[in-house]
């Protein structure tokens, strides 16, 4: 067969195949014999049928995608599940009652937690923390401030971290850790910090499941709370008045030295009567 019928015959065959005609296949030209499957991508007349693009993934090439796109797409699955996971187990049914002795609106920081917006809720943690213990313009808390803090406020704020952190945030966690290291001093208050993700360079962690437990909320100051344990003395004392607070003590029953005890209620009292007039003696 001359040339010129093998060309008007490769002609032919690409008009039904809607093939290009000139593909190379490893370096040579196709021939009627070749399965469109593997016919490479690398020609100048590139075809705009979808025939052409399947038969550019070759076997090879589709293998190497799957090797690179499979741990990119199983990790990209991981942290869709984590974020997920970690949104879904947020309450949404709001705790009615937030008690105040201060009298303070803890409903925007309910909000604030029931949505996950933990970086902003850990800002107004702070300021309400500042208002309740009557500091808010000197900007931090020192021991005598924590000491006589309002619990009624403590444990509202502990309420909501817990409640909508599944138990891994706010002043409870922090008190069981600090009881479980024996804290006493500053070097215990460093071993704190690194066990909930605090220190000089530490950031918040915004994600729950990446984060340790513990970790929310900051110490309260001005700018929205440091990641600081023993400033103002503020894991040495604040333990103390959770545990206050949360086991208030018993009124004493008698109190010492006078006999009397205190939770039975008081006998009435018998009238006294009225003296006789005493008459004047005679002599």
């Amino acid at each position: 067969m001359s040339q010129k019928h093998k060309l008007c015959d490769r002609l032919t065959f690409a008009r039904s195949s809607r093939v290009n005609p000139f593909t190379s296949v490893e370096g040579g030209l196709t021939d009627r014999k070749t399965s469109p499957q593997r016919i490479t991508a690398n020609n100048s007349y590139p075809s705009q049928n979808l025939q052409y693009h399947k038969a550019a993934l070759t076997p090879s090439v589709l293998m190497n995608l799957q090797r690179f796109l499979t741990p990119f797409a199983l990790t990209l699955a991981a942290l869709a599940l984590t974020l997920s996971s970690a949104q879904a187990t947020i309450p949404q049914t709001p705790i009615e009652t937030l008690k105040s002795d201060r009298l303070l609106d803890y409903s925007p920081l309910q909000d604030l937690l029931r949505s996950g917006n933990w970086e902003e809720a850990n800002a107004v943690t702070s300021t309400l923390m500042l208002k309740a213990g009557g500091q808010l313009d000197r900007g931090y808390l020192i021991k005598q401030d924590i000491r006589y803090f309002p619990c009624n406020d403590l444990l509202t704020l502990n309420r909501l971290w817990q409640y909508y952190s599944s138990d891994r945030y706010g002043y409870g966690p922090q008190t069981r850790i600090w009881v479980g290291l024996k804290g006493k001093n500053y070097q215990d208050s460093l071993r704190f910090e690194k066990k909930v993700g605090w220190g000089t360079r530490a950031t918040l962690i915004k994600n729950p499941a990446q984060a340790p437990i513990g970790h929310l909320s900051f110490r309260p100051a001005s700018g929205g709370g440091v990641a600081d344990a023993w400033g103002g003395g503020w894991m040495d004392e604040m333990p103390k008045r959770f545990n206050t607070c949360m086991n208030p003590p018993k009124p004493l029953a008698t109190p010492p030295g006078t006999g009397i005890d205190l939770t039975k209620p008081a006998k009435p009292t018998k009238p006294v009567k009225p003296l006789k007039p005493v008459k004047p003696s005679r002599k």
